[in-house]
């Protein structure tokens, strides 16, 4: 998801968006934001309808979980293209799901990490974690440490981190929200050096797991491009419904794998 739309709001109103959540839970709604160039589709421009909003009950966040609200710290997101309903929220059906044949051989080949979960807070460990999975891409939004706490640190709603282990070396970590319905994922990184490890479907897999235990109906595994090859990890994890614009509502859909 391109960050972009965040950080330059966050970077013209810091000071505040900082006074406003002391006082506000949910702040207010904003205008459109301006066309920018897709991330998905070079063609074609994006655009985003931008909130802010700290203090968030599981439930409050369900609400917006439900109509397709996205979100990175105090910054929650939708978008709104002209003539494009490409990115479609997807949520896998937690107690329904049952690995496939090379889904349980990831869980077998990462049978020697240790995942540990814990309060958000910032870990000088983990930014550099995540400087290092940047390098992954031509381009990426955040470059401070302060666009990292603001992005995944800061508690707008109930949330934890993931961290991974092999032996004594953090290998990978993620971002989750709570909600009453389910978990949702905000971000995972990993270190390139283990890319064999298929540590992106391995964190979803536990994290589907998590939410299982949890009594978690859902988990909201963010937006997702039929066809577009960054996203075709997404409908591997059956079953799964994704949330028509159109219609307002979710619908069950067929696996990719």
């Amino acid at each position: 998801m391109d960050k972009s739309c965040f950080h330059n709001y966050f970077r013209k109103n810091r000071i505040k968006c900082l006074m406003e959540v002391t006082a506000m839970r949910i702040i207010r709604d904003l205008e459109l934001e301006e066309s920018r160039s897709c991330s998905y589709f070079p063609e074609r421009v994006s655009r985003y309808r931008c909130f802010l909003a700290c203090g968030l009950s599981p439930s409050e966040l369900d609400g917006y979980l439900l109509s397709g609200w996205r979100k990175f710290g105090i910054y929650f997101f939708r978008p709104e293209c002209s003539n494009c309903r490409e990115c479609q929220p997807l949520r896998v059906k937690t107690n329904e799901f049952r690995p496939s044949k090379s889904q349980r051989r990831v869980l077998a080949k990462n049978s020697d990490v240790e995942l540990k979960l814990q309060r958000l807070n910032f870990r000088e460990d983990v930014y550099q974690l995540y400087l290092k999975h940047s390098t992954r891409f031509k381009k990426t939004e955040i470059t401070s440490r302060e666009q990292f706490m603001s992005a995944f640190t800061s508690e707008s709603v109930p949330g934890f981190q993931s961290l991974y282990y092999l032996g004594d070396e953090l290998i990978a970590a993620g971002f989750l929200d709570v909600s009453e319905l389910g978990l949702s994922t905000v971000y995972f990184v990993f270190d390139p050096e283990h890319a064999k490890r298929s540590l992106g479907t391995y964190s979803i897999l536990k994290e589907i797991q998590i939410s299982d235990a949890m009594k978690k109906k859902y988990y909201f595994l963010g937006y997702w491009i039929k066809n577009h090859p960054s996203m075709n990890y997404k409908n591997r994890f059956s079953p799964f419904e994704i949330y028509e614009w159109e219609q307002l509502k979710w619908i069950e859909s067929s696996g990719g794998e």
